[in-house]
């Protein structure tokens, strides 16, 4: 694996996750044409486009973009892909300064970075809803017995948080009325919270709601199941980078598509990358996986739902009169999407 990370890595708090040898590849997307010159020896293989992608959360469902990366897919499309771990701010600080290419967050973020001027716009997206799991107290048995408590969230406007205030309000609950969000942390912060009665609640993901449901928490809601559309997580980048270097955003898309299928099909090489990226063993990795599979756009497609409904709910008063086609563009993907029917 790469060990080694930029200045700008550094100073923002990135984690490298490295990657790994590729298998013999087919001619990649970007591949130039070959001329021959009469006599002259057989050209090697094309070099490989270097660019750094970000990604925030290490639930299952980022886990096409790892399998990109560790299968060689990245490579087998001509690209050499440095990936790092980021939360919003600084996925987004990095892509803004062009330390980063491609980033992979949830919707509000984005959407708020683009309302104060940012170029950006989702590309793809993995998962276009909501896909959280809210675990109660243990003596709690229905999401109404949180009134006058509180549940603990990542931090404010993350997509636990965004994705929670929606779900309660749907239920009849007032956030921040009838029910107090704190800010605790990751998924282990927030079940040790719960254990000590610091909170009546957590919002998690798989695979730590695993960890959740073997603790005996009781899973009082299950997210998914109210199908809120939402880019819970998707692919990010620059107007000025799509402008300039389409092509190389078209590979990556491709890339992750693939993965997407492998993991969709319940690949061994998708139970690997989330052992390793979620860092837990084998059987938890595997029901993640399976957890995940409703979950995962095969096309990547942004669903326009997806981006209408965060506009609407959007803490910032302009998300309401922002047009949606505005924060996506989904022609790579009908591009890819016309490569697939020929």
């Amino acid at each position: 694996m790469r060990a080694a990370l930029g200045r700008w890595a550094v100073a923002l708090g990135f984690v490298l996750a490295g990657g790994c040898g590729a298998p013999a590849a087919p001619t990649p997307m970007l591949a130039p044409a070959a001329v021959a010159s009469p006599g002259a020896a057989p050209a090697g293989p094309p070099p490989l486009t270097a660019i750094t992608a970000a990604y925030g959360s290490l639930a299952a469902q980022s886990a096409p973009t790892w399998v990109a990366l560790e299968d060689g897919l990245f490579r087998q499309h001509g690209l050499d892909v440095t990936l790092v771990r980021a939360q919003d701010t600084s996925a987004l600080g990095a892509l803004a300064g062009g330390d980063a290419q491609l980033v992979q967050l949830g919707g509000e973020g984005v959407i708020n970075a683009v309302l104060g001027g940012a170029d950006d716009l989702f590309v793809g997206s993995l998962v276009n809803r909501f896909a959280f799991k809210l675990f109660g107290a243990r003596q709690l048995t229905d999401v109404q017995q949180l009134r006058g408590q509180s549940v603990a969230v990542n931090r404010p406007g993350s997509s636990s948080d965004v994705a929670f205030r929606q779900a309660i309000a749907r239920l009849g609950l007032v956030p921040d009325t009838d029910v107090a969000f704190v800010s605790i942390g990751d998924s282990a912060a927030q079940l040790a919270a719960l254990d000590q009665g610091v909170v009546a609640g957590s919002v998690q993901a798989a695979p730590f709601d695993l960890a959740a449901d073997r603790a005996g928490y009781p899973m009082l809601l299950d997210l998914a199941a109210l199908d809120i559309p939402a880019v819970q997580t998707g692919y990010v980048t620059t107007r000025a980078y799509l402008g300039a270097s389409r092509a190389v955003v078209k590979a990556y898309l491709a890339a992750a598509r693939e993965a997407t299928a492998s993991c969709l099909a319940g690949g061994e090489g998708c139970v690997r990358a989330i052992m390793q990226y979620s860092e837990i063993d084998e059987p938890t990795a595997r029901a993640a996986m399976q957890a995940s599979q409703p979950l995962w756009e095969p096309t990547l497609r942004v669903r326009p739902a997806a981006i209408t409904n965060t506009l609407e709910h959007a803490a910032n008063p302009q998300a309401r009169s922002a047009p949606p086609e505005q924060f996506y563009d989904n022609s790579l993907i009908d591009e890819l999407d016309g490569s697939a029917r020929r």
